[in-house]
């Protein structure tokens, strides 16, 4: 008979095959790492673990030190009680396309349209360049208007 988190671990695993996710249920054995998740999931070379709890339930020390270790290694990992808590673990991550859509709104914004072309073009080492400068540029845009506070807040303290 199934068991009600083994339920939820289901309907999970469906929804995420659904968004594209290659994600499995883990099976511990005595050669597994202990706290690891029950799910695990890989989409865009991203790692998902999701920890399954039935509701009121909370993750040991060992199942908590393992969504920090895979969080503090770039992957998604959280506690899910249901399907919807799951899914917003694996959405927190900002779709690529998403983030080069900013990118070459900020550079345009900037007046740095020739970046935000090469980054629209999908040339990849064209547009690590036009990242680098965009950062660069970004940087500058950052500490120059911090010392213009600065300068600002100086001026006013002379009064």
């Amino acid at each position: 008979m199934a068991t009600p988190e083994s339920k939820i671990v289901k309907k999970i695993l469906t929804s995420l095959k659904d968004r594209g996710w290659l994600a499995w249920k883990v099976h511990t054995s005595q050669f597994g790492r202990i706290g690891i998740g029950d799910v695990l999931a890989v989409r865009g070379g991203l790692l998902a673990s999701i920890e399954v709890k039935t509701p009121g339930k909370e993750p040991t020390a060992s199942q908590d030190q393992w969504l920090i270790d895979v969080a503090k290694h770039g992957g998604l990992a959280g506690c899910a009680h249901d399907v919807d808590e799951a899914l917003s673990i694996v959405e927190s991550a900002i779709d690529p396309a998403d983030e080069m859509a900013l990118a070459v709104d900020i550079l345009r914004r900037h007046g740095l349209q020739k970046a935000a072309a090469l980054i629209e073009s999908k040339k990849k080492f064209l547009a690590a360049i036009a990242m680098a400068v965009a950062i660069d540029t970004m940087c500058r845009i950052v500490a120059s208007n911090e010392y213009k506070a600065m300068q600002h807040e100086r001026r006013n303290d002379d009064y």
